[in-house]
């Protein structure tokens, strides 16, 4: 007896199944488009979004590299004859497209998913009319299309959401917590925009200090509501910025030949003398209104010049002081004075902070090489007394020199047996990471000293951005390719957190101290840490955790997955020969 198939007519099916891709591919991105450009309320801009992602990496060399790696699979279908290679060469272009997604854009990964899609179908169609390959053949390919369109579109999504949730910690991250405000990293990009600006530095000091029984609270939103009116007040305000450590609030005036400077700080002057801040019923008004004014280029060092306005000091009767950023003080010449001679006569020291593995009877010694500078006044200054100098006078790259250097010179002096030495963790600056040649000397520090690299941990500070990354990534990959390890320093407290999770080639994630301190009795601490710790796994990144003061703080972190501990909880810093002299020589007893 004959059976009747109940599969559908193979037209129909070949039908459906190219329909199905030609749709998802082209017609559902094409509607979608149309609607966020067409749509006054765009409740998904995928234009917006994908100018947005390809932005930054449009004019780099791997944008090109990847366009030219489809281009080239797309080519290659075109003459594939085999159905296993065409199956293969279609998977190595989603992988391709894959890469793309977020990466490059939407629009490019989408159109390039779409022609491969296309093109094999089309190559498929034609090997099947000419009877190359058999029906079954033909309906695998088709089958195998479809998946890759499938997870093209599920890509596609999750790279969105992606780049929005990061995209929104990166936002929430340039704004001060209490008031809203934006902070330095913002004015640096939004001044990048400009060629050349007047800094103003809006001084709150007279009247902050006698409004104490605000609370910070109080305060916090004196600040919020004195930003918004002045944003709505001054044309030239866009946005107002908070320097850190300071009772005051930045701006900026684009400086061009339709903009009379002194017309717009009267007026700015004149909207400070109408603000008013009411609080239970009572008016609050500025003390005393003082700016600080300096003209800059955007080319400048914007730390260096906001610290330089926040240490003014103005009395009762100055409205306006202006500053010359670039004119070189006595003071500062005494300054570079001392500095050099530091550097000239040998008279920083190296102190390092032991540090140790959580969980584990690890008898491999951890630790960071810290930096202090004796001076003819005192004895073991801490950086934060004369890092300022370093980088205003822009000596990072001969500091990281010399630390370099005189710690593998140590290594070599005192270290008996490697294998005892886990870590040795040593600072770098953001600036001496722009230079191509650093990775070459630190190679060549460690031959000359015969220090193994593997052994060895440069931690990159967050607090500070890099100002050219591409030369940055190659510096750290090369170092990596010799065998160190990367940390990221003070996470979650800098420029980019989240940005530079994406973007840097890390091993190490260290947790800044601030999130750690009050661990034992602050649950969102608790909460933000675990969230850390559960990123840096997800990454594969070994984690460091600052500040650990007590037994309490190891337990929490150890139930938090956190790798390493250091603080003063497990040692205080001490000089680093010292440190190496008796760990060595108590190994070497022990054996």
């Amino acid at each position: 007896m004959k059976q009747t198939s109940l599969m559908p007519a193979p037209d129909l099916m070949l039908l459906a199944i190219i329909g199905g891709n030609l749709t998802h591919l082209i017609l559902t991105p094409l509607l979608i488009i149309t609607v966020s450009t067409l749509t006054r309320k765009r409740t998904v801009p995928f234009l917006d979004i994908d100018n947005e992602m390809l932005k930054s990496r449009f004019k780099s060399s791997h944008y090109w590299y990847w366009l030219a790696t489809c281009l080239a699979g797309m080519l290659t279908i075109l003459f594939i004859n085999n159905s296993i290679i065409l199956n293969t060469v279609c998977l190595i272009s989603l992988y391709c497209v894959a890469v793309g997604l977020g990466r490059f854009g939407l629009i490019r990964p989408f159109a390039i998913a779409a022609t491969v899609v296309v093109l094999a179908v089309h190559n498929s169609v034609q090997r099947f009319n000419l009877k190359v390959i058999d029906t079954y053949q033909f309906y695998d390919q088709l089958l195998v299309f479809a998946i890759i369109a499938a997870l093209i579109f599920l890509l596609a999504g999750h790279s969105i959401r992606t780049y929005l949730t990061t995209k929104s910690a990166i936002e929430h991250e340039r704004r001060d917590p209490y008031t809203g405000i934006y902070n330095l990293s913002q004015l640096k990009e939004d001044l990048n925009q400009h060629t050349k600006v007047v800094l103003i530095y809006i001084d709150l000091e007279a009247t902050l200090s006698k409004t104490l029984c605000l609370g910070h609270k109080g305060r916090a939103q004196f600040l919020k509501n004195l930003s918004e009116h002045l944003g709505d007040r001054i044309t030239f305000i866009s946005r107002s910025y908070l320097p850190p450590f300071s009772s005051g609030l930045l701006c900026y005036l684009p400086v061009n030949e339709r903009v009379n400077v002194q017309n717009e700080i009267d007026a700015l002057l004149l909207s400070l003398k109408h603000f008013q801040f009411i609080k239970s019923g009572h008016s609050i008004e500025l003390v005393k209104r003082s700016l600080i004014c300096t003209e800059i280029s955007t080319n400048n060092n914007i730390e260096s010049i906001v610290s330089l306005l926040c240490e003014q000091y103005t009395n009762n009767r100055t409205k306006v002081l202006w500053l010359d950023s670039c004119k070189s003080s006595s003071t500062q010449v005494d300054k570079l004075s001392f500095i050099q001679e530091a550097f000239k006569n040998d008279d920083f020291e190296l102190f390092c902070q032991p540090y140790k593995k959580l969980g584990s009877n690890n008898n491999q010694e951890y630790f960071e090489v810290l930096l202090r500078l004796n001076s003819a006044h005192q004895r073991h200054m801490i950086p934060a007394s004369f890092f300022p100098l370093i980088f205003k006078f822009g000596l990072e790259k001969e500091l990281d020199k010399w630390v370099v250097e005189h710690t593998f010179k140590s290594l070599n002096e005192y270290v008996i047996n490697w294998s005892q030495i886990g870590r040795c963790s040593i600072n770098l600056t953001a600036t001496s990471l722009n230079f191509v040649e650093l990775a070459d000397q630190i190679i060549d520090y460690a031959r000359i000293y015969s220090v193994p690299l593997n052994k060895i941990c440069f931690e990159i500070t967050e607090s500070m951005a890099l100002h050219n990354e591409d030369i940055a990534i190659q510096t750290i990959e090369k170092l990596r390719e010799a065998g160190c390890c990367i940390a990221l320093d003070d996470f979650g407290t800098g420029y980019a957190s989240f940005d530079y999770l994406r973007r840097l080639p890390l091993d190490v994630l260290k947790i800044d101290g601030s999130f750690i301190k009050n661990i034992t009795t602050n649950p969102t601490d608790v909460k933000l840490v675990q969230a850390m710790s559960q990123v840096a796994s997800s990454m594969n990144l070994v984690t460091v955790a600052e500040f650990v003061e007590s037994e309490q703080h190891t337990q929490i972190l150890e139930q938090l997955d956190i790798d390493f501990a250091q603080g003063f909880g497990i040692s205080k810093p001490l000089p680093l020969k010292t440190h190496l002299d008796q760990t060595q020589t108590a190994n070497t007893r022990c054996a």
